[in-house]
């Protein structure tokens, strides 16, 4: 249904609508009604580059995923090279004044560069275990148990 609605709206350089939603959800047997109808339409990028304008950081690049559950995340190797992803979910229940909210935590995180040192400390985790207690394993393995009895 997203793709058939993509094909007749954007696709073609046309805005979506109402009521070419209620033609496609129709052909699939869904009934629209007056009630049930929610138009709102985001200006993601304008809100991504207000809150990159707060925190002193050039635009990340943004990915919005088609997940109901509300959600953001940054990462990125640097906070000049950030990248935010955004769900449909989080554009659907919040307004515009919260999604800025929610954006300038994750700015928060790529200014803090907290996707860096969260590899560093998963990168030293899985090292540390590989070197030091694989071999302690593969040598006698009820070592391991003697050494968390103590």
């Amino acid at each position: 249904m997203k793709r058939e609605l993509y094909n007749k709206t954007l696709a073609i350089g046309k805005e979506p609508t109402c009521a070419i939603g209620a033609q496609i959800f129709e052909y699939y047997g869904f009934q629209c009604t007056q009630e049930n109808k929610l138009v709102k339409v985001i200006d993601v990028y304008k809100i991504v580059k207000k809150a990159a304008e707060k925190f002193d950081l050039p635009i990340p690049k943004i990915v919005i995923t088609n997940t109901m559950v509300p959600n953001a995340a940054a990462t990125g190797p640097s906070p000049s090279h950030g990248l935010v992803m955004i769900t449909t979910g989080l554009l659907v229940e919040l307004e515009e004044d919260e999604i800025l909210s929610v954006l300038g935590h994750e700015m928060g995180h790529l200014k803090g560069i907290d996707p860096i040192v969260l590899f560093t400390i998963i990168s030293s985790e899985f090292i540390l275990r590989f070197t030091l207690f694989y071999p302690v394993v593969i040598i006698n393995p009820l070592n391991i148990v003697i050494i968390f009895t103590m």
